[in-house]
């Protein structure tokens, strides 16, 4: 699991609720290099919606550009579940439509039957026994897109790829708690991550915390950078482990402090000053 990517995921705009799920589970499933391999059927059941519109939802992220899709072939009688790589920043949903009519024009353009279905993306041929990671042994060639967005005989494996749930007691510093660290402003993080990871630790908290206290901390950065950016010196902000402990990521967010324009009259039932400077001597 990225915290970033889950934070970038959340921040997206994909102009549909469904869409923003399916891209959070993908977030939820990837590495720190935005790679991972879940079934549809695995999207399906995590989404809670079926698998043809998991698909659906699929080919619209790729063609807006916020994924790119590999579909691994473990052997003749079936295929592996695709591999997908995360590219959150290069993503446009204004693209969509646009991408969208292009694949159909493309599809048209080949003579392809309309009831042909492709998958977009890139077929991979692995010669390795299912469950393995990886080979070195693989032979690439690039399929057409579709406007059905359904993949041409594609059975999901048996075994799906290994989800380990955070243990109770876990006693390796997961990576994560360096990037929350670092995301915190600098003048309140006090000592190291290690301490931060035995707070984590005491407080009982996981995976999911780490995403929300992350996406609370970036937030707050942009709405509210004098205060809540890494290199502030805000006067308002918790220290590090206050924070953690009170969860101040289920509080609202700061709202950005707007300053009083001196070119508007003074308002003097809101504690403003500025008519007292032009009293003079009395």
């Amino acid at each position: 699991m990225s915290v970033f990517l889950m934070a970038k995921a959340w921040q997206a705009s994909v102009k549909n609720s469904a869409r923003k799920l399916v891209l959070m589970k993908l977030a939820d499933n990837a590495d720190d290099d935005g790679i991972c391999w879940p079934s549809y059927n695995h999207l399906a059941a995590q989404c809670e919606m079926s698998r043809r519109t998991v698909i659906r939802h699929v080919d619209d992220l790729i063609l807006a550009g916020f994924i790119k899709k590999t579909t691994r072939k473990g052997g003749i009688h079936f295929n592996k579940s695709n591999m997908f790589q995360l590219l959150i920043d290069e993503g446009d949903i204004n693209n969509l439509q646009a991408n969208k009519a292009e694949a159909i024009a493309l599809k048209q353009v080949k003579n392809d039957s309309p009831s042909d279905n492709l998958s977009l993306g890139d077929v991979v041929t692995e010669n390795h026994p299912t469950g393995d990671r990886g080979s070195s042994d693989l032979v690439t060639e690039t399929t057409r897109p579709s406007d059905t967005g359904s993949p041409r005989t594609i059975i999901d494996p048996s075994i799906e790829p290994s989800l380990k749930p955070l243990s109770k007691k876990q006693t390796k510093k997961p990576d994560y708690i360096r990037d929350l660290f670092e995301a915190y402003p600098a003048h309140r993080r006090g000592g190291t991550d290690a301490q931060l990871w035995k707070v984590w630790q005491q407080e009982k908290l996981d995976d999911q915390d780490a995403v929300w206290f992350l996406h609370w901390v970036v937030s707050a950065a942009q709405n509210d950078p004098a205060q809540w950016g890494v290199n502030s010196n805000g006067q308002f902000v918790l220290g590090l482990t206050k924070f953690v402990r009170e969860r101040h990521w289920l509080t609202p967010l700061p709202v950005t402090q707007v300053q009083p324009s001196t070119s508007q009259p003074a308002n003097f039932h809101s504690g403003d000053v500025r008519w007292a400077e032009n009293l003079g001597d009395l």
